[in-house]
């Protein structure tokens, strides 16, 4: 039934992933197939070959049933549970917009024909001007290709920094590894990033004026004598060997994209009409009714008078929607199997305490034989499955600091650790097995001590 399961919800993830997802091989499924077959068959024909032949009435070992699998049970289930919290919670908060300063923005593909770069600059810039000039435009911010999700190109940079420790050693230069973004004048506005020292890029920091660079606050902090970046310099690069001076420091960046947390934190700004590429991204913010965008898109073919195409604009709320379409995936995938996994922890621990107070019969018949009320078996069963409920709360939260860090490394901005979500899952986890080891409990509690002795000898 595992096997058949495993089928059915592979299938079921292809077709709702959000993208081209192809099935794997079946080679992994048939090696594991094999190997849960072999134990539990060896699990079945052990105990088989280790019985006394001589002593088929065994004695009594004295041992009871082993707690351990109830409380793994309800560990797991904590860790998938929390998980999917997390996840679900993040996906709204990207539909929700909160990385949005003011208005609902749209977003025009740009694609150049011309491959003269200078000529490339003064396009780009001639359509930063007619664009901001429209009535009713609030921001125009030409960025290279991913920028507005925070997902841009990561290599490696080399800043002047100064009187700057590296293992003891002072050396005057220090290479970083950071994303590189192409921005314009109103960029940061959009992003929502605050500039913390020095200026802004501006309008006029275009392929004849020197070449400058703005960088993140945690790559200045790191990076920089006393963490004071303006007015130094830095490498962009390998090759040419090529100085920009820093003239600004802005708020790092949270990603928006799926798999923005594999990039690095420290980023650096370069300007767009320094660097002109080919394809780029224009993010439009207006006030008024869609007429204001229908005249920005006829000042694009203005602007761009043959020499490139704007595609289909996008909005800034179904761009977010995209990219949190796999967090959604994956917390709905993860809430499922959470669910399905305190199903059977339940299941499992009314089980298996079950047979645990099964095992205890002849002492629970010796405690109630000698004066012990029911109170104190109640007692005695509730420490025991308080016990297995701390055990497995405490597994849940070590694993899932585990979990939840490689997912925070995936899925950028999110929590390492949700406090209120291990409380709330953890309570309900302990309720149930609190309900699975009472109702057996009460089953031995009402039972005569005779009866439960002679069973045991039985």
């Amino acid at each position: 039934w595992g096997g058949v399961g495993g089928a059915v919800g592979t299938r079921a993830a292809v077709v709702a992933w959000p993208g081209t997802l192809r099935p794997g091989s079946v080679t992994p499924a048939v090696v594991v197939l094999v190997v849960v077959v072999a134990l539990v068959l060896l699990a079945v024909l052990l105990p088989l070959g280790s019985m006394r032949r001589r002593r088929p009435l065994a004695t009594r070992s004295g041992r009871a049933l082993e707690l351990v699998v109830p409380a793994v049970q309800l560990g797991l289930s904590l860790t998938v549970l929390a998980a999917s919290a997390l996840l679900a919670d993040h996906a709204a908060r990207l539909r929700g917009g909160e990385r949005l300063v003011a208005g609902e923005g749209q977003l025009y593909a740009i694609s150049l024909a011309t491959s003269d770069t200078a000529r490339a600059g003064s396009r780009y810039a001639d359509v930063l001007r007619h664009v901001s000039a429209q009535p009713g435009v609030t921001a125009a911010s030409l960025t290279s290709p991913g920028t507005t999700i925070g997902l841009g190109q990561n290599e490696r940079a080399t800043t002047d920094c100064g009187q700057c420790a590296w293992d003891g050693i002072y050396v005057p230069f220090r290479p970083v590894y950071a994303t590189h973004y192409l921005v314009s004048a109103d960029t940061f506005r959009t992003l929502g990033l605050r500039v913390l020292a020095g200026r802004n890029i501006a309008n006029s920091d275009d392929a004849k004026a020197p070449l400058i660079a703005v960088v993140s606050q945690s790559l200045a902090a790191a990076n920089f004598q006393d963490g004071q970046g303006v007015g130094r310099r830095i490498q962009v690069g390998n090759a040419p060997a090529r100085w920009y001076t820093v003239v600004g420091v802005v708020a790092d960046q949270l990603p928006v994209g799926f798999g923005g947390g594999f990039q690095p934190r420290a980023a650096v700004y370069l300007s767009v009409l320094q660097h002109p590429i080919p394809a780029v991204d224009l993010l439009v913010r207006a006030r008024g009714d869609s007429s204001v965008y229908g005249g920005v898109e006829q000042q694009l073919r203005a602007s761009l008078d043959g020499s490139g195409a704007a595609t289909t604009r996008v909005s800034e709320s179904r761009l977010r929607a995209a990219e949190a379409a796999p967090i959604r995936w994956f917390g709905r995938l993860f809430g499922l199997e959470g669910w399905v996994m305190l199903v059977v922890a339940t299941i499992g621990t009314f089980v298996v305490l079950r047979l645990w107070v099964r095992s205890l019969l002849h002492d629970l018949g010796i405690r109630r034989a000698v004066g012990a009320r029911r109170r104190h078996l109640y007692g005695f069963v509730f420490a025991r499955a308080l016990g297995i409920s701390v055990g497995g709360v405490a597994l849940g939260c070590w694993c899932g600091w585990m979990l939840w860090g490689t997912l925070s490394s995936v899925v950028a901005g999110l929590p390492a650790w949700d406090a209120g979500a291990a409380e709330r899952f953890g309570a309900l986890l302990a309720l149930a097995a609190l309900v699975g080891a009472l109702l057996p409990g009460w089953e031995a509690a009402h039972a005569a001590p005779a009866r439960l002795v002679a069973h045991e000898d039985a």
